[in-house]
């Protein structure tokens, strides 16, 4: 243990908030005192109680299904594109797992941002009218998404090379 400290020591606190719960319970104030047709058996309520947490639950069902739906084509596209395959090529020639991975994620970085550079300028050629046509749009947005995505993938993975040394440097 790194700590000397006793269980029991960091049970106090959670003891505490519970025999002061009981307490409160067992020797509280009592309320107003309750009418008879003030209660929560109506079965008409008790409908409207169980048509709602039916709406969540359909609900709830039906969101994960579409994020489902999204993860599985996002990932069939990216087989389909190749990233997959050309990021282990990457670590089977590097013969490092971290190369293959750290290509994968380049590469996802860039298929994300690709769209996200076209839709940016389309929009922005949108609201302030420059003398663009489509096929310009396209490859300008292609190139800035692209770029975009370069630069978010080398800040994540700057970001997580500090993370990973700073975790190592703290076990040690």
């Amino acid at each position: 243990m790194r700590n000397c400290e006793s269980p029991r020591l960091t049970l106090k606190p959670a003891i505490s908030v519970f025999l002061l719960l009981f307490a409160a319970l067992a020797f509280g104030a009592e309320g107003p005192p309750v009418e008879a047709g003030d209660d929560f058996g109506s079965p008409l309520l008790m409908l409207g109680f169980l048509l709602v947490a039916m709406a969540v639950v359909v609900f709830l069902v039906g969101a994960g299904i579409a994020v489902a739906a999204v993860i599985i084509m996002a990932a069939a596209l990216c087989g389909v594109l190749g990233i997959v395959s050309s990021a282990a090529w990457v670590g089977l020639l590097r013969r490092r797992f971290s190369s293959g991975l750290r290509a994968l994620h380049y590469q996802a970085c860039i298929l994300a941002a690709l769209p996200a550079g076209v839709g940016s300028l389309w929009l922005g050629s949108h609201f302030f009218a420059p003398q663009l046509r489509g096929g310009q749009i396209l490859a300008i947005g292609s190139l800035a998404g692209i770029t975009a995505g370069l630069i978010l993938a080398l800040a994540f993975d700057r970001l997580a090379v500090i993370v990973y040394r700073r975790v190592m440097a703290a076990r040690h």
